[in-house]
């Protein structure tokens, strides 16, 4: 950290061509620069990693042109410049880098970053939220996308923004949130906002998969999807029909409409044989695709390698914060049950008066294809 902020506040770096580090083509433009090198050579064999940070910064800001070894005056950018820490990337990098110390993958270097002021956290989660907040931003638009129009194409631009978001979240956690000693936060109750920012992303989630697992239980993710949208049954009137050539119902708009209307006491036997052949058609084939990402979820649950993180359950759990979900679900389900069975007999009440006694029992279960509103209900979620 003390080479990297000592280095930015030096003046008089140009943003022009280097040799990062003493290579030949190297070009005299300034004194200073000269010196600046040496003296960090003097003090750390990281003066070549230093000269690569300040020409990537600037590649970055688009504020160096690699064959212009003889810039003007005017041409020079400097690294101080706020044009170039006003631009978003290379302002991401400074303000990171700047915080944490220069990334480093060596073991003597991990322990000079986990002792952090308060300010400092405040200022590396403030800028990693807002990194987040454009990457998760540019995933949600894949996904609509993919949701709206579900061709081969999106669903690949689907994956490959899942797997940027999950790549720069586990290199963020392995190169600095893994590093940090929150204690001072997560034991104050003066700092609990900050300290439930972090308690937020100190555990990665299923981007604690490799690429190849987190591709694969995204794909899996989005072939679930695809059957459960576009699977096709024959019509109710000709139930024997040739789904590759005949006129066959889809989820939308035929069985969503036919869910929507008004209740019809003929339309009984019809809302049966729809609800159980559309699930033929999508659920038998969704099953094994399930099964495995259930297993893919459970096994990023473990890879977090957090003794409260079991399952792929504990991990979904984590963001109601609260140790006894589970137990404060069971209590308001005891309180609630009461109700809803006056409620469930109510309406199984109403519908045997309007469907016959023959069709609904007195005191059983409700048969799910007669509650029209319940299927849209859930199409919406």
């Amino acid at each position: 950290m003390l080479y990297v902020v000592g280095f930015l506040s030096h003046k008089n770096v140009p943003c022009e061509d280097d040799d990062s580090g003493g290579n030949e083509g190297y070009t005299e433009s300034t004194t200073t620069r000269m010196k600046m090198r040496d003296t960090l050579r003097n003090v750390d064999s990281t003066a070549t990693i230093m000269f690569g940070f300040h020409q990537s910064l600037c590649l970055a800001a688009g504020q160096f042109d690699p064959l212009d070894l003889d810039p003007s005056p005017d041409e020079q950018q400097m690294l101080h410049n706020p044009d170039i820490h006003g631009n978003f990337k290379p302002g991401k990098n400074l303000t990171i880098w700047a915080v944490t110390g220069f990334p480093s993958h060596s073991d003597e270097a991990k322990p000079h970053l986990k002792q952090l002021s308060v300010e400092a956290l405040q200022e590396y989660i403030d800028s990693y939220a807002e990194e987040l907040r454009i990457k998760w931003n540019q995933q949600v638009i894949a996904g609509w996308a993919y949701s709206t129009n579900i061709t081969d194409f999106n669903s690949a631009r689907r994956v490959n923004a899942t797997l940027e978001v999950s790549s720069w979240a586990r290199a963020q956690w392995k190169e600095n949130i893994s590093q940090f000693d929150l204690s001072q936060l997560h034991e104050s109750a003066e700092h609990e906002r900050l300290s439930r920012l972090f308690k937020a992303v100190e555990v990665l989630g299923f981007a604690a998969l490799d690429d190849d697992k987190l591709a694969q239980r995204t794909n899996i993710k989005s072939d679930m999807t695809s059957i459960y949208s576009s699977a096709k049954i024959c019509p109710f009137d000709k139930q024997n029909c040739d789904l590759k050539k005949d006129t066959a119902w889809s989820l939308d708009p035929e069985l969503n409409e036919l869910f929507r209307v008004q209740p019809e006491k003929e339309n009984f036997e019809k809302l049966a044989y729809v609800w159980a052949k559309w699930r033929d058609a999508s659920g038998k084939l969704i099953r094994q695709k399930f099964l495995d990402f259930v297993r893919l979820s459970n096994e990023a649950a473990i890879a977090n390698k957090n003794s409260m993180i079991k399952n792929a359950g504990d991990l979904w759990l984590r963001a109601y914060e609260s140790p006894t979900f589970r137990e404060e679900m069971g209590r308001m389900y005891e309180e609630l049950k009461p109700f809803y069975q006056e409620l469930h007999a109510y309406v199984r009440h109403k519908l045997r008066q309007f469907y016959g006694e023959e069709k609904m029992s007195a005191t059983g279960p409700i048969p799910a294809h007669v509650l029209g509103m319940y299927i849209y209900i859930v199409l919406l979620v």
